[in-house]
């Protein structure tokens, strides 16, 4: 990334920041219209869901000012001018410093607002200076144009804030920006004040919406020839950011907690899907006791855990795949769906919740999980949903052609064809309705959490595991599985089958093909037997120091 000392040399080279702009290029501000600027003789408390800010100490000149920006808009150095002497403004000066997030700057004449400028998170009170008349500049690649709420927005996963365009001069302003301008040109071409266009310019630069042409460095590979160049064009580290992954990792890290966006507005997804029509397959029930005798040590299934396309001659087992589902991906319990020991219907949660193997944040569990079967002893060949809840596999209505279309695209791509594969979708709304913009993060995030789930469990039973990328297109995944897309989409898919034998024992923990040992790969322990000492209640060290899973 450039330098602080090559940004500040940039800044003094097209921020005319000592030069007086006319009153009329100056910013207005006013507080957000979601705020609240609530008086209390001792106090003021400036709210915006969901924090509150609590401001004590306050002269009546400086309450007024805060109580005014509440319900109208005004211009910064006005407000200051007003005050009565140097305590005031800097007294005011802090508490903008503290809430000056939640100001939106209008940009324009008195009677005509241009654009504003909102903050998407804590950002300085002040705007950057405005931009030099003669200097050109061109929007940045990962700007985005967009419908919302009826007005267009401009915004960055660079930027901390997000522009609303009021105006249609403002709109003209920024779709010149595909190619370099300089303030002169725009201001000509829009028929709006020098000024004014100036101070637009230097905000869109300074906030990383826009850049000014690169002085030095060479021109990214994939710029045509003769186009322009912007700094952000040779930086070696945003180069290497698509403009679709550096958004969604701007817009799913929240900063702040935040109620439930659709709270008595949307009723929330129930917990568990309800199960589709067709015929029910019940799946076997493994008992625990069953498992403790032969079960590997945690630090056994950890450190053979791979995965794995190569399978055996027979074909996986109906017991087997529903041992494997039961302890991968079950409901253990449910809270808040039915009376119980502890609840009743008048104090159960809106937001009815389950407990599974995995962890899911706040117990949301959107994760379904559906089974198109190739080979596997005692189930016929077809596409299935699981249901978590009665523990069974009910058979969709699709062709077998379908979950052969789907198999194929895994053998053509993945060169593996499992007894099985899982596709695993998410009911996003169940996600959404509690955790908005990072909605789309936490599901793959959980995505990850169940996958390895499943390579622990199919390890720990001695099954060929492997979790893929999706190679179907999604609207044939959709039809097949009978899918309401957008409310439920495909994430992620992964392949199980019985293991064959050379992959198993010590074949299995050995590097091959050119990999290189590090770090004791001899360290994993062989299972054993308790001692007699373990079993009679003997001391630490005495026995298997590893857990059982």
């Amino acid at each position: 990334m450039p330098s602080a000392a090559a940004d500040a040399e940039s800044r003094r080279t097209v921020f005319d920041e000592d030069e007086p702009v006319p009153d009329a290029a100056e910013p207005w501000i006013a507080f957000h219209p979601d705020t609240r600027v609530l008086a209390y003789p001792d106090r003021l408390v400036v709210y915006r869901d969901p924090r509150s800010y609590v401001l004590r100490g306050l002269s009546p000149a400086v309450r007024d000012v805060l109580l005014g920006l509440g319900s109208s808009r005004a211009r910064a150095e006005e407000v200051f001018a007003a005050l009565p002497g140097p305590a005031d403004r800097r007294s005011l000066r802090r508490v903008l410093d503290r809430v000056g997030h939640l100001l939106v700057h209008h940009l324009g004449p008195e009677e005509r607002t241009l654009m504003s400028v909102v903050p998407l998170r804590a950002v300085p009170p002040a705007l950057p200076p405005p931009l030099a008349e003669d200097t050109p500049v061109r929007l940045s690649r990962f700007a985005l144009l967009r419908l919302l709420d009826g007005a267009f927005v401009l915004e960055s996963p660079r930027s901390p804030v997000r522009i609303e365009l009021a105006d249609q001069a403002a709109h003209a302003l920024v779709l010149a920006l595909g190619q370099p301008r300089t303030a002169a040109c725009l201001a000509r071409s829009t028929g709006l004040e020098l000024a004014a266009v100036r101070r637009i310019t230097g905000v869109l630069v300074g906030l990383h919406l826009a850049g000014t042409a690169a002085e030095t460095g060479p021109a990214a590979p994939s710029a045509p020839p003769g186009a322009a160049v912007l700094r952000e064009d040779t930086d070696q580290v945003l180069r290497q950011w698509d403009f679709h992954d550096l958004l969604f990792h701007a817009r799913s890290r929240p900063v702040q907690a935040t109620t439930p966006r659709f709270l008595h507005r949307i009723r929330p997804q129930p917990a568990v899907k309800p199960r589709p029509p067709g015929t029910a397959v019940a799946l076997h029930r493994p008992a625990s006791p069953d498992l403790a005798p032969h079960e590997p040590g945690l630090t056994s299934v950890l450190e053979t855990c791979r995965a794995t396309t190569d399978y055996g001659p027979d074909p996986l087992r109906a017991e087997q795949l529903g041992e494997f589902l039961y302890r991968a991906a079950r409901v253990r319990s449910r809270h808040g769906t039915r009376p119980g020991l502890y609840y009743e219907w008048d104090t159960r949660p809106l937001y009815d919740t389950t407990s599974r193997p995995y962890p899911s944040a706040d117990s949301s569990y959107e994760l379904e999980l559906y089974v198109t079967v190739r080979r596997c002893e005692a189930l016929p060949r077809g596409v299935y949903h699981y249901d978590p809840v009665g523990h069974r596999l009910t058979a969709l209505e699709s062709r077998e052609e379908d979950g052969a279309a789907l198999l194929n695209r895994i053998r053509r791509f993945h060169r593996a064809e499992p007894d099985v594969l899982i596709t695993v979708t998410s009911r996003l709304g169940r996600l959404s309705w509690n955790h908005e913009a990072i909605s789309y993060a936490l599901t793959l995030q959980h995505l990850g959490i169940l996958q390895q789930t499943m390579y622990l469990v199919a390890t720990a039973m001695g099954l060929a595991p492997c979790a893929v990328r999706a190679v179907a297109e999604p609207e044939t995944v959709a039809r097949v599985l009978g899918l309401d897309e957008p409310g439920e989409v495909p994430v992620g898919e992964f392949l199980l089958g019985s293991l064959a034998p050379e992959a198993t024992g010590e074949a299995a923990r050995r590097c091959v093909d050119g990999w290189e040992a590090v770090n004791d790969p001899d360290w994993t322990p062989r299972d054993r037997e308790p001692s007699p000492a373990a079993e009679h209640g003997g001391g630490p060290g005495d026995g298997d120091s590893h857990g059982r899973t």
